[in-house]
């Protein structure tokens, strides 16, 4: 049989013919993307504009924000991070991308590296597409009015509280943690009960979340490897994986918890259970949703105080002006409530 296949096609050979492939192909891909392709005019780095790959290390490594900003404060409002990406700091883009889609206008598509099911197989509604997110949406909706948002006054208040107790007692506070603690003790603390304030110490769910957010940023970033995603996905730390099942699992546990509870308070969960008399939002998807709310209202939250606190701090006139504006409106502590 060996004269059927000629020394030129050995293991060797085909290897080399097969590295030549692949650089060819990614060279000729980076031709295109600097000199053809549609985003060709906007400015970028040069090796952000040919390839993926510097977007996708960045990403793995976390600091894809920073670089991002940095390409912004020297390339201008609209930059090119990737062959097929732009990034906006612009005000109006925030309306053209994630405002209301007028008759005939259809979402813009959502970045298929962020998208993922949850380990149940459903789409919370992070990130769930169009007819899926407006259904969702509408039940979601209740949970949010101003009658809801306000019956969550008392609550913040007693958080609150507990923050201001222990910045007073404590010599020194890691403002990044204790942002955290409040805010994920005042949007779970029905159900999930962290407890954090109480502690000085985050949940295992918690610790858990922030261990599954770096997890996403691995996954996403092999994700635009399709080829070799498959090879790549070995790469990844097992635990990674167990924390998004754990993560998830005691989200499902709460859920159902909170659904057998009898509590006269009105919280998220009571608004979406009562909207939802037509199960217009299937439990699977409640249960996928349950995590995302307590993200949403948390994390994000105390990021915002972290960084107005730390800017009010790096700019004294801005604070004093202020304390007095406060000082002025209330008389009391009990009023700022």
């Amino acid at each position: 049989m060996d004269h059927y296949f000629p020394n030129e096609f050995g293991p060797k050979a085909v290897s080399l013919y097969f590295v030549a492939f692949f650089l060819a192909y990614n060279t000729s891909r980076c031709f295109y993307n600097y000199f053809l392709h549609p985003l060709v005019k906007y400015p970028g780095p040069l090796l952000w504009r040919i390839s993926r790959l510097p977007y996708a290390i960045s990403l793995s490594r976390g600091n894809l924000v920073h670089d991002t900003w940095a390409i912004h404060i020297k390339y201008g409002k609209v930059v090119r991070l990737a062959p097929d990406e732009l990034s906006f700091i612009d005000g109006q883009a925030w309306h053209d991308i994630y405002g209301a889609r007028g008759r005939g206008h259809s979402e813009f598509a959502k970045n298929p590296a962020w998208i993922r099911p949850a380990p149940n197989g459903v789409f919370s509604i992070l990130d769930s597409f169009e007819d899926d997110h407006t259904r969702q949406g509408k039940i979601l909706n209740h949970a949010f009015s101003p009658s809801a948002l306000k019956a969550q006054e008392p609550f913040l208040q007693k958080y609150t509280g507990l923050l201001i107790q222990e910045a007073r007692t404590r010599k020194f506070l890691d403002l990044k943690d204790w942002y955290n603690f409040t805010t994920f003790d005042i949007t779970a603390s029905v159900v999930f009960s962290f407890e954090c304030l109480a502690k000085g110490k985050y949940h295992r769910w918690v610790s858990f979340l922030f261990a599954h957010l770096k997890a996403s940023c691995l996954l996403a970033s092999i994700t635009f490897y399709p080829v070799i995603d498959k090879i790549l996905w070995y790469c990844i730390p097992k635990s990674a994986f167990n924390e998004r099942i754990y993560h998830f699992r005691r989200s499902v546990e709460w859920v159902q918890k909170r659904l057998n509870l009898e509590t006269g308070r009105n919280d998220f969960m009571s608004y979406i259970v009562g909207a939802n008399t037509k199960n217009t939002m299937i439990m699977p998807e409640i249960e996928a949703t349950a995590g995302t709310l307590v993200i949403a209202g948390s994390e994000t939250t105390s990021t915002v105080l972290l960084s107005t606190t730390r800017n009010l701090m790096l700019q004294p006139e801005k604070m004093e002006k202020l304390k007095k504006e406060i000082r002025e409106t209330f008389s009391d502590e009990s009023e700022l409530h």
